[in-house]
């Protein structure tokens, strides 16, 4: 991971093993398992919303950089049904 710290906070570069990892645990942590607000917070250093918008700042992301054709995992190619 690199990061580039600045006075709004710091950008964060993942390589794509980080960033599966971390968009596990939350994926997880936010729709895999019950937590009550207080153990999420002491598990993952941040509150739930912090959490919800962590991940969804990261879905949009990757969202971007598929359609820019920027992103490390090719497209999908989808097989046209034979007849």
């Amino acid at each position: 991971m690199i990061a580039t710290f600045n006075n709004l906070g710091a950008d964060l570069h993942f390589d794509p093993h980080e960033y599966g990892f971390l968009h596990l645990v939350l994926s997880y942590a936010l729709h895999g398992v019950s937590l009550d607000d207080n153990d999420f917070r002491n598990l993952l250093g941040m509150t739930r919303e912090d959490g919800e918008r962590l991940y969804a700042d990261m879905q949009s992301a990757e969202r971007a950089a598929r359609e820019s054709g920027d992103h490390w995992l090719p497209p999908r190619q989808v097989a046209e049904p034979t007849s």
